[in-house]
């Protein structure tokens, strides 16, 4: 197969989504298909303002895009939209795989809407938040076809009005490759990681996990991740009694962020949304007791009591109880780690991904 892979971030930008587009290259690689990416945050510089970096992106894939046969975009509408728009242009095929709801998180990261991502797509909003829908809609319904790592995000995508037949779950997959040996010390650690923003629920965590303290002496919170709410989070970790038993990492490479899930005691994801976390997916390896939200993907990864915790969003007393819980009883869950590893494994990813694409190409 030709195929030019369009993305957003792509390393060494870090998270989730870049890991997978560079893993996805390298496997397509390997099985000697002809592939090359195009990366928005890499390959256009920051200095022009939007509009301009899109038309730029545009015209580079333009440019690079004529030999290949089929795109596979992912991203937001920065990445994805200048993708749909150069394959029109081209004649070729494009496939969009979807993470999120990149007007509902645009909008959220502005400060324009509270409301949280189940909400936001039945309610009306002004222009500029239509404006944002709208664009949204008009990629996946425009395109050859839609990936989507979770049965949450397939739903929220058909009722964007794209037709069922056209959607595709393949479930998102994490390759560790490092497996650090380390001892255990006299702390007992709850890890989190993610980008530090307002949905992500690290300052309901921070109170959570301050209520607790003063039961557990050796008990610590660690925060790996960077963002715009890294201030705010601070100063709220601060105001607690227990300021000194709440590190935050900022942004870690991969090895560095693997000896966290290697030190800690349980793995906490508080999120008002996940599609399908590539955090929890990590933290599952591991075998870590896992406590999250039951938003978003998060249901499709953890059942309750078995692999991990289901917390209702919002509700801070049932987070604390079970953090107390977790605690007070490092095996308090019957099988830690993926129930079936084999759909969240990557030679299943990958080889389920490789079918899909040859059937455009």
């Amino acid at each position: 197969m030709k195929i030019l892979l369009i993305t957003s971030i792509f390393p060494p930008d870090i998270g989730g989504p870049a890991g997978y587009v560079f893993n996805l290259f390298n496997g397509l690689r390997q099985l000697n298909h002809d592939v090359d990416v195009i990366a928005y945050g890499k390959d256009i510089s920051k200095k022009y303002p939007l509009p301009l970096r899109m038309l730029f992106f545009l015209f580079l894939i333009l440019q690079k895009g004529r030999k290949y046969n089929l795109f596979y975009a992912h991203g937001g509408l920065s990445s994805t939209l200048p993708a749909l728009l150069a394959c029109r242009l081209l004649g070729k095929k494009i496939g969009v795989k979807v993470t999120g709801d990149y007007a509902w998180e645009q909008s959220t990261n502005l400060g324009l809407v509270t409301d949280d991502i189940d909400i936001f797509q039945t309610k009306k909003y002004g222009f500029f938040i239509k404006i944002l829908k709208l664009s949204q809609n008009f990629v996946v319904k425009n395109s050859d076809f839609i990936v989507a790592p979770s049965q949450y995000l397939k739903k929220m995508v058909g009722e964007w009005g794209v037709k069922e037949e056209k959607i595709y779950i393949i479930y998102n997959s994490v390759i560790i490759n490092y497996l650090p040996s380390i001892p255990k010390d006299e702390f007992q650690y709850i890890l989190s990681v993610g980008r530090l923003v307002s949905w992500k629920g690290f300052d309901a965590l921070i109170e959570a996990f301050s209520e607790i303290r003063g039961d557990f002496t050796n008990l610590k919170l660690v925060i790996v991740g960077d963002g715009p709410l890294l201030f705010r989070l601070k100063e709220l970790a601060k105001k607690t009694s227990c300021s000194d038993s709440i590190l935050f990492t900022g942004a870690l490479n991969k090895e560095d962020v693997f000896q966290w899930y290697a030190r800690a005691s349980c793995f906490v994801l508080f999120s008002g949304y996940e599609g399908l976390s590539h955090v929890l997916l990590e933290a599952l390896s591991f075998k870590l007791p896992v406590i999250a939200s039951d938003k978003g993907g998060n249901k499709e990864l953890i059942q309750n009591g078995i692999n991990g915790f289901l917390v209702p969003w919002k509700n801070k007393e049932l987070l604390k109880k079970s953090l107390y819980d977790v605690c007070n009883n490092k095996n308090c869950v019957i099988r830690p780690g993926l129930l079936n590893n084999q759909i969240f494994s990557w030679q299943f990813m990958l080889n389920s991904t490789v079918n899909l694409l040859q059937k455009f190409s």
